[in-house]
């Protein structure tokens, strides 16, 4: 099984604001350097794409951008955008993984990532836009697997290698890598995170 998680990082607004948006959530919420906030929500952690949505609406509307990325067993993975209570951008990377035949994926404005989180200039759009396009073709990946002669090993084969990607890319805290509710309450968590400086907020 692979990777299953997922995390809400905001931008420019402080820990305290974050957790008063959280209200009647249960969240582990914590600073990941300067203006960053991670937020790993329980419900949001279950993948349901209410709560998902719900969480970067709610962080988002407390002022200032949020980017949300759900894993799905290192096999599908989502990046939300969402300005002033709004998602207005949603990236998947395999959108039909679940009911046919691979196909590119979807959503995913790299420039309008780039220029929200402040993250470098063309270039960096560029080489975001290459990492969000990479794609796998599932079968040619299950004959790499079984050796077939010919077969190619796709570029991403986890998920979490493309997440690493983007968040190198864009800025983003190391720390929101392979992390959601159910790891960081088991202590599973990146190299780095203080589990001290967590704060833990239960709903109501």
């Amino acid at each position: 099984m692979g990777n299953m998680y997922t995390v809400h990082v905001t931008k420019g607004i402080s820990r305290d604001r974050v957790v008063a948006a959280l209200s009647g959530r249960s969240a582990g919420v914590f600073d990941a350097g300067p203006g960053w906030v991670v937020v790993c929500d329980e419900r949001a952690d279950s993948q349901s794409g209410e709560e998902v949505r719900r969480v970067s609406e709610l962080l988002s509307a407390a002022g200032g951008p949020c980017v949300c990325v759900m894993n799905h067993d290192d096999d599908v993975l989502v990046l939300q955008l969402a300005i002033d209570g709004a998602v207005v951008d949603e990236y998947v990377s395999a959108p039909d993984f679940f009911d046919g035949p691979a196909r590119a994926p979807t959503g995913g404005d790299a420039a309008r990532l780039c220029t929200v989180v402040g993250a470098g200039g063309a270039s960096t759009a560029d080489k975001l836009e290459l990492v969000l396009r990479t794609w796998t073709d599932w079968e040619a990946a299950a004959d790499a697997a079984d050796g077939e002669e010919g077969s190619e090993s796709p570029d991403y084969l986890f998920e979490i290698e493309r997440h690493r990607d983007i968040v190198q890319l864009l800025g983003l805290p190391g720390a929101s890598v392979g992390v959601g509710y159910r790891y960081l309450s088991a202590g599973s968590v990146t190299r780095g995170l203080d589990l001290q400086k967590v704060v833990w907020l239960k709903a109501s």
